[in-house]
C-alpha cells in the first residue's frame, strides 16, 4: 500500500490465526468511540483521521481495520468464498471481546 508501512510495531488482535489491525488514540479513561468502515475504503485509519482528530480530546478512539483493509491481514480465506454477514459479526464480536473488553 502506498504511503503506509504496516509492521509488527502496530497494534493487532489475533482472530482465527490472522491479524486484525487496530488504531488507538486518546486517554484510556475516556468513553470509547469505535470507528469501523463499510466496504470500499482502503485504510479506515486514514479515512477517519479528519473526524477522530476533532474528537480525540473527549474520547478514547479505536479504529478497526477489518480483514482485507489497511494493515489487517488480507489472505484469510474469506475472499475465496462469499464473505457472509455471520462471519463479519463473529469477527467484530471477537475483536470487541479481546481488545475492548
Amino acid at each position: 500500500m502506498i504511503g503506509i508501512k504496516c509492521g509488527d510495531d502496530m497494534e493487532y488482535v489475533e482472530i482465527d490465526g490472522h491479524k486484525l489491525h487496530q488504531f488507538r488514540a486518546g486517554d484510556e479513561k475516556n468513553l470509547k468511540l469505535v470507528f469501523m468502515s463499510g466496504s470500499g475504503t482502503i485504510s479506515p485509519v486514514y479515512d477517519f483521521k479528519i473526524l477522530y482528530e476533532k474528537l480525540v480530546s473527549d474520547f478514547r478512539i479505536i479504529v478497526i481495520e477489518k480483514f482485507g483493509y489497511g494493515c489487517s491481514d488480507l489472505n484469510c480465506g474469506h475472499y475465496i468464498h462469499y464473505y457472509e454477514s455471520e462471519r463479519i459479526s463473529r469477527e467484530i464480536r471477537a475483536f470487541v471481546n479481546q481488545a475492548i473488553g
